[in-house]
């Protein structure tokens, strides 16, 4: 498959609400941690959210199209087959 050429360098909105995603979960973490001490998640626990929310957080949010997309139509003779009367 060839590749394709973007038209800047910038990140997609959906690999950044991603990275965010995951800044945010790790604040949640230690937001957690301050609110209810009591409480004891491990970090298997956080680091088994963390893709979860990145990929929710992709999924939500969309791009638009940075890459035009062209089909071409073909015409093509289509024979019917003949009815009978009956």
């Amino acid at each position: 498959m060839a590749t394709i050429n973007q038209p800047t360098q910038n990140p997609t909105n959906k690999l950044s609400s991603a990275v965010l995603a995951t800044a945010f979960v790790a604040v949640a973490k230690v937001v957690a941690g301050q609110l209810w001490p009591d409480v004891e998640l491990g970090d298997d626990v956080w680091i088994a959210v963390m893709p979860v929310i990145a990929y929710v957080a992709g999924f939500i949010i969309k791009d638009a199209p940075n890459v035009v997309v062209t089909q071409e139509v073909v015409a093509t003779d289509v024979i019917m087959p003949e009815q009978s009367d009956a």
